[in-house]
């Protein structure tokens, strides 16, 4: 029988049409349908016969291909009544419930006929309905939010338990369509589930802010949604630099050099600027700031230089990186020497660091005329350690006011490949002394294990703290003329 639908909870007035094989079927007779859920029964009012196939739509007979063909609805019986033939010919129509489809019946051969109708019996008809308790409403039950603070990232699971006992299908074909709306303007996550499933899903908003998360719930039956809502508080997270690099090797003063770097913010549709302060009181601001970056700067004075990028977005948050260190010098800014002792502090032989006593330096470091790296002789002697050493060469030298610092490579006791690095006060110049003060670094520049420093774990740009017992520093100046 073909599919009758009605309200489940209403009397219904309508007309269906069923095949010869329902020929039964007379008029006063009571007929009782059931599809598994609702129970519907029939009283049938009356029928008639449509004898002629041409008045028939969608009927048609070829005589030459002895062939009946036409449309029904998928899961009637069609039958052809032939003039002359003891029974019918009837086949079941197969396909998609409730769709009309095609049909072909084939008149076997040597039937003699003078007419081929397809008879149908038409009658209305009175549904009293016997109505089935509705299920209840599918509910969303357990809703948890959880925000990574670190990432931005709102992570929303539900547990959608409660769905009633629908039958109005197959259970095992029963899928609830279940729609997530983030509330950012975003494409929403949509799902099919089964009836208690839990569903986990995440999303990562792109801005802070307050959103309202809209979760739906269809059931296939009625087609009925079902709502529930979360509003989650995305705070800002900072952005943050994850790289900086700069000049290398040291510059003399006048050139051009540049830092490279790149941010992140998990919030990336927030908006960027960036301050990169040079460590010589100046600062240039780039605003829109993009990931990756390059700002670049030129020195006019000697000196060894941190530089310090910060990047901020327009929420208020901050990520600052530090590049150290920037080495600008100038060959025709003067030179330095110096000789005397030093009471060697606690700690600053790293192999023993309980030794102390006197240690003894020499050195004097200057440019020669049109060389880009300075010369001279460094030495250092911390007997206690049995400790000589002996440079060899030098990486460059700034001269900035009263303060002296050279780089470069020696030995210890004649071996070995060993970095240093001076930083000279000469107390004459400045009035933040009286005593002229000292500082050596060495390290192995293989492993790179400090083995002596008498500012031990300071930065490599701090000005020296240890005075002097003898001996003298001197800074000296160029002169003016030898710029020229």
């Amino acid at each position: 029988m073909p599919d009758l639908t009605v309200p489940a909870t209403s009397d219904a007035v309508g007309s269906v049409e069923f095949g010869l094989g329902n020929f039964e079927l007379r008029p006063g007779m009571e007929v009782t349908l059931t599809d598994g859920i609702l129970t519907r029964t029939m009283t049938i009012a009356d029928y008639a016969y449509s004898p002629d196939p041409q008045s028939d739509p969608g009927v048609f007979v070829d005589p030459e291909t002895d062939t009946v063909s036409g449309t029904a609805p998928a899961g009637s019986e069609v039958c052809v009544h032939i003039d002359g033939a003891a029974a019918p010919i009837c086949i079941s129509v197969l396909g998609p419930s409730g769709a009309f489809v095609p049909w072909s019946i084939s008149i076997p051969g040597g039937v003699t006929y003078e007419t081929v109708c397809v008879v149908k019996i038409i009658f209305n008809f009175t549904i009293q309905t016997t109505t089935v308790p509705a299920d209840p409403p599918p509910t969303i039950d357990d809703v948890s939010i959880s925000t990574d603070l670190g990432t931005g990232e709102s992570g929303f699971s539900f547990d959608a338990v409660d769905y009633g006992d629908y039958s109005c299908t197959d259970p095992y074909e029963y899928l609830l369509s279940v729609e997530i709306d983030w509330g950012d303007g975003s494409d929403p996550l949509i799902e099919q589930v089964d009836p208690g499933a839990t569903i986990y899903a995440s999303h990562v908003y792109g801005k802070t802010g307050t959103y309202v998360i809209t979760v739906t719930v269809t059931e296939p039956c009625e087609l009925q949604e079902f709502t529930s809502t979360l509003s989650v508080d995305i705070p800002n997270t900072a952005p943050e630099i994850t790289a900086l690099t700069g000049q290398v090797d040291p510059v003399a003063i006048g050139t051009a050099i540049s830092v490279n770097g790149e941010f992140d913010d998990p919030n990336w549709l927030d908006e960027h600027s960036l301050v990169v302060e040079w460590g010589d009181g100046t600062n240039d601001t780039v605003a829109p700031a993009t990931s990756p970056f390059t700002v670049g700067h030129t020195y006019t004075e000697p000196g060894v230089y941190r530089i310090e990028a910060t990047v901020a977005d327009d929420e208020g948050g901050t990520g600052t990186a530090e590049y150290a260190f920037t080495v600008v010098y100038d060959p025709l800014g003067g030179f330095a020497t110096g000789a005397g002792t030093i009471e060697s502090p606690v700690g600053a032989y790293v192999p023993d660091s309980a030794l102390t006593g006197t240690a003894s330096f020499g050195f004097v470091s200057k440019y020669k005329k049109g060389a880009t790296t300075p010369s001279g002789t460094t030495e250092f002697e911390f007997a206690a350690g049995d400790v000589f050493f002996w440079s060899r060469t030098f990486d460059w030298l700034v001269i900035a006011g009263p303060k002296a610092q050279f780089k470069g490579a020696g030995t210890i006791n004649g071996l070995g490949d060993f970095g240093f690095m001076v930083t000279a006060v000469d107390a004459k110049l400045t009035e933040s002394t009286d005593v002229d003060l000292f500082r050596i670094k060495i390290w192995d520049r293989v492993t790179g294990d400090v083995v002596y420093d008498n500012l031990l774990d300071a930065d490599d740009d701090a000005d020296p703290t240890t005075e002097i017992d003898s001996g003298d520093i001197v800074i000296h100046k160029a002169k003016p003329d030898k710029r020229k």
